[in-house]
């Protein structure tokens, strides 16, 4: 098998970094929602999207910063906590709706819904806006914050994507 090296010129042009990303990016299998397929351009959007080094590094910052948040004792007393919470809940939403578009959702073997960590995710997501939703302060404050404070873990994996060059 022979290798292909990149001349001057293409390493400079756009086509080469779409090319050398495409490469990189896992391959999307099946239907995603019954809707969109393998070479759909907003799923393909999507996975670039989710799988950026970038979007994982803030991932992992939101998720440690909101985690030392809610260790602080003061900071659970303000008035501008619960406007953390919903912007919180509503980052994490469109993170699994995003996944959700990119890899599917039950259907295949590479689906959301297939890792344990995003069953995880998904859960605590549901959990959130059902606790805004229904749940009194006392639902709201002490029992979903216990998941959320094991959601660093979920992120262990990942900073080792950000601490690459």
């Amino acid at each position: 098998m022979t290798s292909r090296y990149w001349t001057e010129t293409e390493l400079k042009s756009p086509r080469w970094m779409l090319k050398r990303l495409y490469y990189q990016l896992p391959h999307l299998h099946g239907k995603s929602l019954f809707l969109f397929g393998p070479h759909s351009r907003f799923r393909n959007l999507c996975n670039r999207f989710i799988h950026h080094r970038y979007t994982e590094c803030v991932v992992l910052v939101t998720i440690l910063s909101y985690f030392i948040l809610v260790l602080i004792p003061s900071t659970r007393t303000l008035p501008q906590f619960f406007a953390i919470d919903i912007a919180f809940a509503a980052f994490s939403t469109i993170e699994a709706i995003l996944r959700i578009v990119s890899q599917g959702f039950v259907g295949h073997r590479h689906a959301y819904l297939r890792s344990a960590w995003n069953v995880f995710d998904f859960f605590v997501v549901v959990t959130t806006w059902l606790s805004f939703i229904v749940g009194g302060p006392f639902f709201r404050f002490t029992t979903l914050r216990a998941l959320r404070l094991l959601m660093p873990f979920r992120v262990l994996s990942g900073i080792r994507v950000c601490s690459q060059p």
